[in-house]
């Protein structure tokens, strides 16, 4: 069941690497690794210019969860809306996880996968008014 969307403060937490695993599995159960490679593999589709790389993984304190490549680059981010911007690596991650989180709920009919697309898309307008309307814009 979905949490309720509140007026409180939503803060994020990065998650230290050694339990990286164990926080991913806590939010998606046995579909931790279809969501992983969905994000992946949207980054890979949104930004060009992506390679690979590291990845850091946040918690929210409404209950969310997003990941983003480690590191301060920007990446041109291009939307099959047509929206295109360069976004910062968090930027860009919150992007590609909203659409993973979207796609992996629609294909799994996963309650638990639609909760985390709400937590994260309440989020973004926590992440300053510029990044949200980049966010917000991209996945419109």
């Amino acid at each position: 069941m979905s949490q309720k969307i509140t007026d409180d403060l939503i803060t994020e937490s990065l998650i230290p690497t050694e339990k990286m695993l164990d926080a991913i599995i806590r939010h998606f159960g046995v579909g931790a690794t279809a969501v992983e490679m969905t994000v992946y593999a949207y980054m890979r589709h949104l930004c060009p210019d992506y390679d690979g790389g590291m990845w850091n993984y946040y918690e929210l304190s409404n209950g969310g969860f997003y990941m983003a490549p480690e590191g301060e680059m920007f990446y041109n981010l291009v939307s099959p809306n047509s929206y295109e911007d360069a976004m910062t690596s968090k930027e860009a991650g919150i992007t590609a996880c909203l659409f993973a989180f979207s796609f992996v709920a629609g294909k799994y009919q996963s309650q638990r996968l639609c909760n985390h697309y709400e937590w994260l898309w309440e989020y973004t307008s926590y992440c300053g008014s510029n990044s949200a309307q980049k966010i917000l814009a991209a996945i419109d």
